[in-house]
């Protein structure tokens, strides 16, 4: 029975992993514009091959930031899992935050990458808040 668990772990844990392959990939924006966005790099957490310890290096906005799938924590039934439908990343900044949000889409025509939101709240100063979407991206050229 343990043996039966485990290849069916295996099984499942190798096809949540978020598959982005390393290079640029472009979309648009909701008014119509060119954007990007590159994947440098794909690591794991202690070198361990979970999806929650998945690290994606994104760069957008001259910025270069790490995005991973968010955990889903229920306490109460005692269970660990995570969000394979997005990957998040956040920086503190002295006015606010900077957060990346990767929607992933899972589908039997596509498995990847459907759109990416780059937010920069600033708490101090409303005004300044910022929200910019890159829908429809895809893979265009590898690293």
């Amino acid at each position: 029975m343990k043996l039966l668990l485990t290849i069916f772990t295996v099984l499942f844990s190798t096809q949540a992993f978020a598959g982005l392959d390393l290079g640029k990939y472009e979309g648009v924006t909701p008014e119509g514009e060119a954007c990007s966005l590159i994947v440098k790099s794909v690591s794991y957490d202690r070198n361990l091959k979970h999806p929650l310890n998945e690290r994606i290096q994104i760069e957008t906005h001259q910025m270069i930031f790490d995005v991973f799938h968010p955990s889903v924590i229920d306490h109460e039934a005692g269970t660990v899992l995570f969000d394979r439908d997005h990957l998040v990343g956040t920086v503190g900044t002295q006015q606010g935050a900077i957060a990346g949000v990767l929607k992933m889409v899972h589908s039997e025509d596509y498995h990847g990458p459907s759109e990416f939101t780059f937010i920069h709240h600033n708490y101090k100063n409303r005004v300044e808040n910022r929200k910019d979407t890159c829908l429809d991206i895809r893979h265009v050229d590898g690293k």
